[in-house]
């Protein structure tokens, strides 16, 4: 939550100083009509804030839903090579948080079960992409879909669970325990990513092709689809 919180904080804080710009100026730059920095100029660059959730789940490793969910930032980066064709480079900080079902069926990181339990992990993750502009779009971002690959590096692999330890018919104790330095997960992963924006706002879906898990621990696969929202500020 402190994670998410912070995130939220800075997001709020950046669109706010985004939006402070001047509407006019008592003289004309010519450079605004001949630049080729713009949303749909020959470079431009911008930073964006994305939400995902995971439609699936499998065997063994079932998550609840609605409380797991990758978040974060990146930096992206285009090159126009024709009015409806562009190149790009993405970077990103994501954190992924699986939040584990606790019932007789789950196998991952054991069948033990908890009052609750997670696993969660920071990606850093560096995509090429291609990108189709739909349209006229002027000097906007306008209707685009892109679509790339990505390799991450998986950081920090945490095993958070919390009990309710009952010393006696009147008193309880709650213990949350973090285990870090998890060596059944693998140190990069790879996949692929797909966008459909309009100008701002964007519809993002990633597929992991890899395994989040290393197999010869012979874990279910845990969530390798996701989908959620991306908010572009520029």
């Amino acid at each position: 939550m402190r994670k998410i919180s912070i995130l939220i904080l800075f997001c709020l804080n950046t669109i706010i100083c985004s939006a402070q710009k001047k509407i006019f100026e008592k003289t004309v730059d010519d450079n605004l009509f001949t630049t080729e920095k713009g949303p749909n100029k020959k470079t431009f660059s911008h930073i964006y804030f994305q939400y995902s959730m995971f439609p699936v789940d499998y065997e063994g490793a079932e998550i609840n839903m609605l409380k797991s969910a990758s978040y974060g930032m990146g930096y992206r980066y285009k090159y126009k090579l024709t009015h409806i064709y562009s190149l790009g480079v993405d970077a990103n900080l994501l954190f992924y948080n699986f939040n584990l079902k606790q019932d007789s069926q789950k196998q991952l990181p054991n069948t033990v079960q908890h009052k609750k339990e997670i696993l969660e992990t920071t990606n850093f993750s560096l995509e090429l992409y291609q990108r189709i502009i739909i349209g006229r779009a002027g000097n906007m971002l306008g209707l685009y879909f892109d679509v790339g690959g990505y390799v991450s590096s998986v950081l920090a692999p945490t095993h958070i669970y919390k009990d309710e330890i009952f010393d006696s018919e009147y008193n309880s104790e709650k213990r949350i325990i973090r285990q870090k330095g998890l060596t059944y997960f693998e140190p990069f992963v790879y996949g692929v990513r797909t966008r459909l924006g309009y100008n701002k706002l964007g519809v993002v879906a990633e597929y992991r092709l890899s395994n989040l898990l290393k197999e010869k621990f012979e874990y279910p696969k845990l969530p390798d689809w996701s989908v959620g929202i991306q908010l572009s500020v520029f």
